[in-house]
């Protein structure tokens, strides 16, 4: 990369070319830079989830379990939930911290500083998206491979049973953090299920319609408290066993 950029700007002077040509030049070598710098992060992310998508599925196998499904492809396309399983492709969506859209990131960032104890916007979309949500998926890829018929609600808590009894075991910083999350995310909005209705039951009729929006935001985090207040608390194996 370097070398090419010293050819170009070479090029340039020995062109004699003008310095509109020469600025232009100069500010397509930038770009380049910044792009080179994008896809590097995007490329480290790949390689992180990548190993913890195969440690997730080692610790599986250690337990006795076997896998239905190969492991799932990973991609970044920035889906409205942040993360997905895409039952159909056998694939993993997941965001991308350098392409999403700037006020999503002003949502991390926002969130970052409310929470404190030295998060970033980054660091918080990593410790949530990269870690939490990802687990989170993880276990429905899981649950699709075991042919496993839940309604939706019971499917998202399913998820977060295994999530949440993987990270008690491997990180128990995350735990509180994500906690932290949640109860900032129901603070913050309300009136999300109609007087009358059960939550499980408008959550299941309408689950299409509340993908990406706050609303589901809300329902998950309602969901992930439950998940962390279980007792007894599900061992991971128990949580991977349970039909």
């Amino acid at each position: 990369m370097h070398s090419l950029i010293f050819i170009v700007f070479k090029f340039c002077l020995h062109m004699k070319k003008n310095l509109v040509n020469i600025t232009g030049i100069i500010l397509l070598i930038t770009a380049c830079f910044y792009f080179t710098a994008e896809a590097q992060s995007t490329n480290a992310a790949i390689k992180k989830l990548t190993k913890q998508r195969d440690d997730f599925i080692n610790k599986i196998k250690s337990l006795g379990f076997i896998p239905k499904l190969s492991a799932p492809a990973i991609v970044f396309n920035n889906p409205p939930s942040f993360g997905n399983y895409d039952d159909s492709a056998n694939k993993l969506e997941m965001s991308d911290w350098e392409t999403m859209k700037p006020e999503l990131k002003e949502f991390f960032n926002a969130a970052a500083k409310q929470i404190g104890k030295g998060e970033t916007g980054k660091s918080y979309f990593e410790k949530s998206i990269y870690q939490w949500v990802f687990i989170h998926e993880l276990g429905h890829w899981w649950a699709t491979g075991q042919r496993l018929k839940r309604d939706h609600y019971k499917s998202e808590m399913a998820a977060n049973r295994i999530a949440a009894a993987y990270w008690r075991k491997m990180d128990a910083s995350l735990p509180g953090l994500i906690l932290s999350g949640c109860k900032m995310t129901i603070a913050s909005i309300s009136g999300v299920v109609p007087e009358g209705y059960n939550k499980e039951n408008f959550f299941n009729s309408n689950y299409d319609k509340l993908i990406g929006t706050p609303a589901y935001s809300w329902y998950q985090a309602i969901m992930i408290i439950d998940a962390f207040n279980e007792l007894p608390k599900p061992t991971f194996k128990k949580a991977i066993a349970a039909e």
